[in-house]
């Protein structure tokens, strides 16, 4: 059985956090274990961060909205995320560098690499004027499994 949820949201921090928690009640709902949760949810808060700090700077499209959807298909959660921002590269995409941050040689530069290490598969197209992230995961267990597997042990 397909499960489906759409949001529409601002890019603004007070709404993408509102979404993250929004997020967790559904996660919940759907009983998809606390892992999966917390590395699908990291990932969309890397993804709509950059896109509400790097998608919109110095633009003013009509809207800044996002829209997140999230389809859970058996074991799959996959995640579109589609925005009207400034095309973006997400292959080219530097690795991140540690010693550079401490040494302030580069500001951030994480996000890109925990979101493609988080999930299992994450693709950035560009049609028009519109940018379409979309990005899944193969959940490991579920609250349901996890709970059977305790009281059989």
């Amino acid at each position: 059985m397909t499960k489906q949820k759409s949001y529409m949201i601002e890019a603004i921090p007070a709404e993408i956090r509102s979404l993250k928690a929004n997020l967790n009640q559904l996660f919940r709902k759907w009983e998809i274990c606390p892992s999966d949760t917390m590395d699908i949810i990291v990932s969309i808060d890397e993804a709509l961060t950059n896109i509400s700090i790097h998608g919109f700077k110095n633009i003013t499209p009509s809207s800044k909205k996002i829209e997140v959807c999230i389809t859970l298909n058996q074991r799959t959660l996959q995640v579109v995320i589609n925005d009207f921002g400034r095309e973006y590269d997400i292959e080219n995409v530097p690795k991140p560098s540690i010693q550079d941050n401490l040494k302030g040689l580069r500001k951030g530069g994480f996000g890109v690499f925990l979101m493609k290490s988080l999930m299992d598969h994450i693709k950035l197209s560009r049609t028009h004027d519109k940018n379409t992230l979309q990005m899944s995961k193969t959940l490991e267990h579920s609250d349901k499994h996890m709970k059977l597997q305790m009281q059989t042990q």
